[in-house]
């Protein structure tokens, strides 16, 4: 599965003309596979059997313009914190 990982992010990365954003469980592994790409940890409700919170990390390719007023977009979607490229 770990290689799966490495495959995508290594695709997804190679790509300069390609718009994509991707969600992944937080883990350290993602972390470091899209360590110099725009990231960001948020808090999302899941409630299929359980309610409970978890951790997500957003990755967005250079190529998808986000909002300029990051603080808007904090609150809409829980975020936690950006990621240091």
């Amino acid at each position: 599965m770990e290689r799966d990982h490495k495959n995508l992010a290594q695709y997804l990365l190679s790509q300069k003309y390609l718009k994509w954003i991707v969600t992944y469980d937080s883990s350290d592994l993602i972390r470091h596979l899209y360590s110099g790409s725009r990231r960001w940890v948020f808090q999302l409700n899941y409630s299929l059997q359980n309610k409970q919170k978890g951790r997500e990390i957003l990755i967005v390719s250079e190529k998808i313009q986000m909002p300029d007023d990051i603080e808007d977009l904090s609150n809409k979607w829980n975020i936690e914190e950006e990621l240091a490229v």
